[in-house]
């Protein structure tokens, strides 16, 4: 759990149409909760959820909603755990869209 577990850097404009995640061992307990951050502000208005016994955020009751679809070229982009449920591992996030010239 926390903030900037993981961060890079845009390579170029990009909007985004979609974001997911996935996980290789289910929560047996608690939603593993994923925000996206670029330049330190979300770009979730309501973040990533995978629900107990489930491995994707696909099938989760509360759905993603992006709130920013615009990533700059050399934009921070950051992953903030916000809870991981148990015995949650090997996540993977999703981030679908296509290179805005």
């Amino acid at each position: 759990i926390g903030n900037g577990q993981l961060e890079w850097q845009m390579p170029y404009c990009f909007t985004l149409t979609d974001v997911f995640a996935t996980v290789k061992t289910a929560s047996s307990s608690g939603l593993p909760s994923i925000q996206i951050q670029q330049n330190a502000l979300d770009i979730l208005s309501t973040a990533i959820t995978i629900d107990v016994g489930e491995k994707t955020s696909r099938t989760a009751v509360t759905v993603p909603v992006i709130s920013d679809t615009t990533l700059d070229v050399n934009g921070v982009i950051t992953f903030d755990l916000d809870a991981v449920g148990t015995g949650v591992t090997g996540l993977i996030i999703y981030m679908i869209g296509y290179h805005r010239i």
